[in-house]
């Protein structure tokens, strides 16, 4: 029973927190609608003395939400990269494909075996040179 009253608590307590973030994210939103050149240091210590709860990324959710700054370049690219393959990795085939590859590799194997077989002809009729020429 009384593991329930302090997990009661610290949920009534982070709710708490969660207004008091919130709060501090309003008069973040209100002090920019009066001056869009706030800086973060000046809405902190607002915030500050009214003993209100403020984060960093409240700061910059709050200028994206009243569209002083776009979106970051670095998200859309995030997002982009994550649909592509990396640098240098072959393309995805598809199955069709991958039956096509196979007969490839098998040809490949076929023309190693008929040029080492060409070398060492090659071969043995150098060493036939040479043993006449001894």
């Amino acid at each position: 029973m009384a593991a329930k009253k302090k997990a009661a608590k610290k949920r009534s307590a982070s709710k708490a927190d969660k207004s008091k973030s919130q709060a501090g994210y309003d008069l973040c939103v209100t002090m920019m609608k009066r001056n869009r050149d706030v800086d973060y240091k000046a809405v902190k210590a607002a915030c500050d003395k009214k003993g209100l709860t403020f984060y960093p990324i409240q700061f910059g959710r709050a200028q994206l939400a009243l569209g002083i700054v776009k979106r970051g370049a670095a998200k859309k690219a995030k997002a982009k990269k994550k649909t592509g393959r990396g640098p240098g990795r072959p393309r995805k085939t598809q199955s069709a494909s991958q039956l096509s590859s196979i007969a490839a590799i098998v040809d490949q194997i076929k023309e190693t075996e008929r040029e080492r077989d060409r070398a060492v002809a090659m071969l043995a009729k150098i060493r036939d040179m040479i043993d006449a020429s001894i």
